[in-house]
């Protein structure tokens, strides 16, 4: 940066450090929004989606019939994210059925995005970042 004195502000656990890149280097995972998939951030965002498409696959499959209703927060996290609605119907507390063809859907959409996806730390939400 050519002796340039950048400032930039990150967020962690909700506490806000103003470092100076050439002064401080520091020995933890600070997390900054620059639009670009930060390789542990990945993992995580990663290793959530396919959590919640194992739980989709699990029912649709009939190894697993969900009588906790887990499937209705997958459902849920699974439509928000890919902005893919599930084709099965639903009560006030939230979708209950889906079909082998959401579940391909979603697992689509995850093959296709899964390196553009990233955890924000601040947020605790996972994003498309492209």
């Amino acid at each position: 940066m050519s002796g340039e004195n950048i400032d930039r502000v990150c967020q962690v656990n909700s506490n806000v450090f103003k470092t100076n890149e050439d002064e401080i280097s520091l020995n933890v995972l600070l997390v900054c929004s620059f639009n670009k998939v930060i390789p542990q951030s990945n993992k995580i965002a990663c290793d959530t989606v396919q959590f919640h498409l194992n739980v989709i696959k699990q029912f649709v499959s009939g190894k697993n019939p969900d009588r906790s209703m887990r499937r209705t927060e997958s459902i849920a996290f699974l439509e928000k994210l890919t902005g893919i609605d599930g084709s099965g119907e639903g009560t006030d507390i939230g979708k209950y059925a889906v079909t082998l063809t959401d579940y391909n859907k979603w697992n689509d959409w995850f093959k296709k995005n899964k390196k553009h996806l990233n955890y924000n730390e601040i947020t605790r939400k996972i994003e498309l970042v492209e």
